[in-house]
């Protein structure tokens, strides 16, 4: 993804502007249910949107951009290793 500059148009790279452990971040101690739900962490953030400032190396300006984190699971039975076959050899 490449974020323009809105003064000066320069482009960065999204990896440029940011650390990715503070959009993502890391989560200790966590704890689960037997079932593999999320019952404690911590450092847990609830935000899916980031917004953070940058300087732009080119022309000095101070912009703000903002990251919307979305993740969608997608199941396919096609990769799924806990689904049993059996191969018949004729």
């Amino acid at each position: 993804m490449i974020v323009k500059c809105p003064k000066c148009n320069a482009e960065y790279f999204l990896e440029e502007l940011f650390i990715p452990d503070e959009v993502i971040g890391k989560h200790k101690d966590v704890v689960k249910d037997l079932k593999g739900k999320i019952v404690y962490s911590k450092e847990v953030s609830e935000s899916s949107e980031i917004c953070d400032d940058y300087i732009c190396d080119y022309c000095g300006a101070n912009f703000k951009y903002k990251i919307k984190l979305q993740v969608e699971p997608i199941y396919s039975e096609e990769t799924d290793l806990s689904i049993e076959e059996t191969t018949v050899k004729i």
